[in-house]
């Protein structure tokens, strides 16, 4: 297999349906260019500007690193970041382009120099062969979210979310659908969420899960 995957990313799942004594962070996730476009959102907020790291967690077994084009606020940075490696940048908005035809490509995300914020979670489900529109949450009044699929689905395979916010869905800069696909995630603002699965499970019980975080009201 061309590439290894950190420990880092292994032991950092989200999956929350799990209890853990340590606080949930809504500012910190997993991303994931495991999809056919090779592209994902990390950020897609109205929130003022943030910094952000962003760590790739694969390396490559056979000399070719791939690298990674980095969109924030809608204009493309002139430098990437590598394979391996990580980087950090400000802004509202931020993508990432995988330029590569790797198979495994993955990492985490986080904002940092703001205090962290505890959050809260409820979990979604779909099946891609029911070809429907599943709602996540409908709130009264917008408020930021993290979005995540989790890192294994029972008995599925080439599983893909495509996510609508507020009856939008989640594009990329080129004005294409994000396929999110297993250990991906991402912070957006809204009030209604919907979310459609593609891909195939076998077997009754089999479907795609992930996790919605919200902010802990105190």
């Amino acid at each position: 297999m061309k590439k290894n995957i950190f420990l880092l990313i292994l032991f950092y799942t989200i999956n929350l349906c799990a209890q853990s004594s340590t606080p949930i962070n809504l500012y910190k996730g997993v991303w994931s260019t495991v999809n056919p476009n090779k592209t994902t959102i990390l950020c897609n907020s109205t929130a003022s500007n943030r910094i952000y790291r962003i760590i790739n967690g694969t390396l490559s077994a056979d000399n070719l690193f791939d690298d990674y084009t980095i969109i924030v606020d809608g204009i493309e940075l002139p430098r990437k970041f590598m394979e391996g490696g990580g980087v950090v940048v400000e802004g509202k908005r931020v993508e990432l382009r995988q330029n590569g035809v790797s198979m495994v490509s993955v990492g985490v995300w986080e904002i940092i120099q703001s205090p962290a914020v505890e959050a809260i979670t409820s979990t979604w489900a779909a099946k891609p062969e029911l070809n429907k529109e599943f709602l996540v949450a409908d709130l009264k009044v917008a408020q930021e979210f993290q979005f995540s699929v989790n890192s294994e689905s029972l008995g599925c395979k080439q599983n893909f979310i495509e996510v609508a916010i507020d009856g939008n869905i989640v594009k990329d800069s080129s004005g294409r659908p994000v396929n999110f696909a297993t250990s991906s995630s991402f912070l957006g603002e809204g009030k209604r969420i919907t979310i459609k699965a593609s891909g195939v499970c076998s077997g009754n019980n089999s479907f795609v899960s992930g996790s919605l975080l919200l902010k802990k009201m105190y």
